[in-house]
């Protein structure tokens, strides 16, 4: 922490009393405000016994006329039980002395005591201090500063300095929060009180939290305001009852409820960070209803919303730089953080989607994010992985996309956040197809394939539609090549489905119309093949296609013992498999079945030898099985034939909907049909292929 730090700037005028008994102390705190830059500072020493204290600290209280007052008593002379003396400092003893001797002088105890601060030396205890300040609630006393034990032989220049660290802190925070502590004085009678309610408030937003994630926001906003009743002088009801009105597009009240929690916590960042996000998302609103309508946004009202939208991410940027943290060594970090999450919070607001990214207001704020994050964030030798990420999106919204991958991609060498940047990058490569650079856009994406993320099946289906777009662009001047590209599109986009079946729940998906007619076609193209349409599509019959996979992988790598294992599961979870294999029939499998049948049926383990039956089942049923002609597969199959013998289902699914796509007569081909394990793979491509509603990009279209 550096002396010169703003964040004590407009409280260095106050005027400070030290009333001190401790002499090192003493010298201490006059010196470390010296050094902070305090310039109305006096000293007193405190009398040694407590009771002169109490009649001193009354006189000093008497003549304050502004101010505050750091005081340090001496501790009360007490005897335990077997006659020891000892000293405590007996704050609630101390205080209720001082307060009596006020009786007579017509003013509130509260408001004289008020500008005390505790100030003492302790081994650090975050609860004892909680406990005291919750002692000195009744007498108006808002804080109290926890020193640390110093050993008395250590280094004086730098125990200094550890003393101005922490009068640093301790003040900051008492200037930031005083207000509100304040308020709580004035709302409630006791620190009990206070407490009761607090955990009544907390009750209250863990379930609103609840119907969050159930979409209740009507009731979630109720009880928002429920929690408020019970707990107004925290801000955080207020916000979550904001965020959620902005949500149901209720701007007044949204509004009305953020400046509520301005007002209550002035010195946080949050409350002008949500009042700016409510600004940005009335200007979509605002937007979208009137491209509805068909009729021009007004310039004035966009410049206007944006205007206030930039004022309080400045503001939120200004307090986080200064906002109070817990007390740890780490506060400096955890500051930038919260500077640099607003700064993520403007970069991700996608308004040049909605206005364009050449508006004047677009380029402010993002040149606002970027400026914060280098001026907050940067400078300080090594880049920590999170704030490579908000560098990363800093250097796309710059327009240096090489710059932006680099950070991403670092970023993404730490696990914590290796999510995290890979969906930064993600984002990237969607925001440049949409901006035209398709050739980036491909290229990001492989990139990113390479890093293996969790979503891979988002990954590949947004490249297969940035290939379409390339397709598209190819067309007119070369014609072969474009239909090449198409056909790789199509490849990866059942490749993406086959690795995540449920992209198409997901309204996204279908915002993607380039790609729907090529969908359309292969999922024709799949449905009509004999493979497919002379089989039953129940859920029993895919989930046995798709053990059937399993166990054909398995036997192609020599895996028998795996693939017994997994038939031993089969018998326990899936018994269709094996009294309906005559719909589904593999060859492999039922050779294998049949090698396996003589050696189980008179194992010496009964559960074995029922095992054994159970396979005899599936033999008996596999020789009822119609025969298929013997054409061997099409060469055009043979790049899936040898996915799948490396056990790369996904990148068959790939290879056989490209042979596909190129010639759909393949789909009715004999060898096709005839060869389990290609038919078998035809039939769950087909099966995820289905839960496509092609009609949904339809009405998107």
């Amino acid at each position: 922490m550096s002396p010169a730090s703003p964040a004590l700037a407009a409280h260095l005028d106050t005027p400070i009393k030290l009333f001190i008994a401790d002499a090192t102390l003493l010298g201490q705190a006059a010196a470390a405000l010296k050094e902070l830059g305090f310039a109305n500072v006096s000293a007193a020493r405190a009398p040694a016994n407590y009771f002169q204290a109490m009649r001193q600290l009354f006189a000093e209280l008497m003549r304050l006329q502004d101010g505050v007052i750091l005081v340090n008593h001496p501790p009360k002379q007490m005897k335990d039980a077997g006659g020891i003396g000892y000293g405590d400092l007996a704050f609630g003893d101390f205080y209720a002395g001082v307060a009596s001797l006020m009786k007579n002088t017509r003013r509130a105890a509260s408001d004289l005591l008020g500008a005390c601060i505790p100030i003492f030396v302790s081994a650090q205890d975050h609860d004892i201090r909680l406990r005291i300040v919750e002692e000195l609630f009744p007498f108006g006393i808002v804080g109290a500063f926890m020193l640390r034990v110093q050993d008395m032989f250590g280094d004086k220049a730098q125990q200094q300095r550890e003393r101005v660290d922490e009068l640093h802190d301790y003040l900051l925070e008492y200037f930031q929060t005083r207000k509100g502590r304040l308020l709580e004085l004035r709302e409630y009678k006791s620190a009990e009180e206070l407490k009761n309610r607090r955990a009544q408030a907390e009750q209250i937003m863990a379930e609103v939290q609840k119907l969050k994630e159930s979409k209740d926001f009507d009731k979630a906003i109720a009880l928002c305001r429920q929690a408020i009743e019970a707990l107004p002088t925290d801000p955080e009801a207020y916000l979550e009852g904001g965020r959620l009105l902005v949500k149901r597009k209720k701007y007044a009240p949204a509004m009305e409820m953020l400046r509520d929690a301005e007002k209550v916590a002035e010195e946080l960042p949050a409350p002008n960070q949500e009042i700016a996000n409510l600004r940005v998302e009335q200007v979509k609103d605002y937007v979208e209803k009137k491209r509805a309508l068909g009729q021009p946004p007004d310039p004035a009202v966009i410049q206007g919303f944006l205007e206030e939208a930039e004022q309080n991410y400045r503001l939120a940027i200004d307090k986080a730089a200064s906002v109070v943290t817990a007390r740890s060594g780490h506060a400096v970090d955890k500051r930038k953080d919260m500077a640099a999450a607003i700064a993520e919070n403007i970069l991700t607001l996608e308004l040049g989607q909605v206005l364009g990214e050449a508006n004047p207001m677009v380029r402010r704020l993002g040149r606002l994010a970027q400026q914060t994050l280098s001026d907050k964030v940067g400078g300080d030798g090594v880049v920590s992985p999170r704030h490579m990420i908000q560098f990363g999106l800093g250097a796309f919204f710059d327009g240096d996309v090489d710059t932006a991958e680099r950070y991403l991609k670092q970023a993404a060498k730490s696990p914590e956040h290796f999510h995290d940047a890979c969906s930064r990058l993600n984002y990237i490569g969607m925001q440049l197809r949409q901006q035209g650079n398709v050739d980036r856009s491909i290229r990001l994406y492989r990139s990113l394939l390479e890093l293996r993320p969790s979503f891979r099946g988002v990954v590949l289906f947004n490249l297969a539609v940035a290939m379409q777009s390339k397709a598209l662009e190819m067309a007119a001047t070369d014609s072969a090549r474009s239909l090449e590209v198409e056909i790789e599109a199509v490849g990866r986009a059942v490749e993406a489905i086959y690795i995540d079946p449920n992209l198409p729940a997901d309204e996204n998906f279908y915002q993607n119309t380039v790609i729907a007619p090529r969908l359309a076609r292969i999922i024709d193209i799949f449905g009509q093949s004999p493979a497919v349409s002379d089989q039953p599509t129940g859920p029993a019959d895919a989930a046995c296609r798709a053990a059937t996979l399993r166990l054909e992988g398995l036997l192609r790598q020599g895996q028998d013992r795996q693939a017994l294992q997994l038939l031993f599961s089969l018998a326990q979870k899936l018994r269709p498999y094996f009294l309906e294999f005559d719909r589904h029939a593999s060859r492999p499998v039922a050779d294998f079945a049949a090698r396996l049948h003589p050696l189980l049926v008179g194992h010496d383990q009964p559960k074995m030898r029922v095992f054994g039956k159970i396979l005899g089942v599936l033999v008996s049923r596999g020789a009822l099985a119609p025969t298929r002609e013997s054409a061997p597969p099409p060469p055009e199959l043979t790049t899936t034939q040898q996915a799948l013998e490396r056990a790369d289902q996904p990148g068959a699914a790939k290879e056989m909907a490209k042979a596909l796509y190129r010639r759909p007569e393949l789909a009715g081909h004999p060898g096709l049909t005839a060869e389990p394990t290609l038919s078998n793979l035809c039939r769950e491509i087909a099966g995820k292929l289905a839960k496509i509603d092609c009609a949904r990009f339809v009405r998107k279209a």
